[in-house]
């Protein structure tokens, strides 16, 4: 009868731990902290292409700077593709995984990469002001670039990590 209760109680156990969700990797956790802070730089990046977009219909440039005008769109529609295809990568690795994997792990990853933005915004806000850079500005010179590296560095740990979002080394793909 001893044996009969172990083999059923072990069974159980198998069942209940094979059932449970596993611990993400670093990789998946790195991933779900990412999608955030990706799909906020995709929305950035699409509100600059469209506003530069929008200010060279309603001010044609002259012949003269035509040809900027055109670079500048170009690598502002660039930007965008390129965080798309970040965000992208991101989603095709954790998405077939997420099934099996912890969703509370995953869940309080993307609320650090949320919270991590909201801070990053405010450095980045406070910077911008701090160097006199406006979202109006076209282009930025090198003292203007500058400055806002330098004042970003005061948080670096929090710049490098959303930054690090940007070029995802850690996925296999």
């Amino acid at each position: 009868m001893n044996k009969a209760v172990l083999i059923v109680l072990l069974g159980c156990t198998a069942q209940v731990a094979f059932a449970q969700d596993s611990v993400p990797s670093d990789a998946e956790l790195r991933s779900a902290y990412c999608i955030p802070v990706l799909q906020w730089a995709v929305k950035g990046a699409r509100d600059i292409a469209d506003s530069i977009d929008g200010y060279w219909r309603q001010n044609p440039p002259t012949s003269e700077f035509a040809q900027q005008v055109a670079r500048t769109r170009a690598d502002a529609r660039k930007s965008v593709s390129d965080e798309e295809s970040v965000l992208n990568r991101l989603q095709a690795y954790l998405l077939p995984r997420m099934e099996r994997l912890d969703p509370v792990a995953l869940t309080l990853a993307m609320k650090r990469g949320e919270a991590d933005l909201r801070e990053f915004e405010s450095v980045s806000n406070q910077c911008t002001k701090q160097c006199g850079v406006t979202v109006d500005t076209p282009s930025r010179d090198e003292k203007s670039n500058a400055c806002l590296e330098t004042c970003r560095d005061k948080d670096k740990a929090l710049v490098e990590r959303v930054r690090a979002c940007n070029a995802p080394t850690w996925l296999p793909f």
